[in-house]
This record gives C-alpha cells, structure tokens and sequence, in this order.
C-alpha cells in the first residue's frame, strides 16, 4: 500500500528540517489513511483498525518543507504493519522505516 504526503513548513523546528516527532506522525497517518481506504488490502485494514502499542523507527534522512514523501506499508507477520517512508522530490530516496 502506498499514499503520498507533503512535508509543511509548520513541520520544521528551529533548525530548518522536520524533526522526528513530523516522522512518527507520518507513520501514523499512513495507517490512518489504511484503515480509512475500503480498497485497501483488508489484512492491511484489519491491523491498521487496530490500537497502536508501539512504534519503532529508523531515520535514514532529513526532510524539509515541500519535499514530497511516500509511504509505503506492507505487513510481514501478524498484527504488524512494516513501514518505508522515502522522498519522491527532491534527491529521491528512502529518510526513515519502522514498524507499528
């Protein structure tokens, strides 16, 4: 499963970049945007439905406002949800990956 985003300039902190609380948030929004989407993969649903007990991340990189991300979910074993989060623009590549 894969929904896109746009970091905002509300997102920065002082230092010009959007400090690791923007990144959780986006993990969470992603599994909102599944659990809302009727045309998701239901198993993706029926954990993304569920009670969030912990979060873990990896950040890789930095994001800035404007840049445009995409998260992708997939599930690897029961009740969880495997995240990569990657910038599509500017210099592509993945900035942060975890699990729910």
């Amino acid at each position: 499963y894969a929904t896109s985003m746009l970091v905002r300039f509300s997102d920065e902190d002082v230092n010009g970049h959007a400090n690791h609380s923007f990144q959780a948030r986006l993990f969470e929004d992603a599994k909102e945007v599944i659990a809302q989407d009727a045309t998701a993969c239901p198993s993706l649903r029926s954990i993304a439905a569920k009670d969030v007990l912990a979060v873990v991340i990896s950040y890789v990189a930095e994001v800035r406002a404007l840049d445009a991300l995409e998260a992708r979910v997939a599930t690897s074993q029961a009740g969880v949800l495997d995240v990569w989060v990657s910038r599509i623009h500017p210099k592509p590549g993945l900035v942060a990956r975890g699990r729910l």
